[in-house]
């Protein structure tokens, strides 16, 4: 696991930023896509 997790450092650094940044972005877009699907 160790050398797993080293080998993944930079890609989880990647992932730690990219996944917030996804969020923020996708959040709002995906509840005005629900809301519109809802009705």
């Amino acid at each position: 696991m160790t050398g797993a997790s080293r080998g993944e450092e930079p890609a989880g650094a990647r992932g730690a930023f990219g996944w917030p940044i996804l969020v923020v972005f996708a959040g709002p877009i995906a509840l005005v896509a629900l809301a519109h699907f809802l009705r």
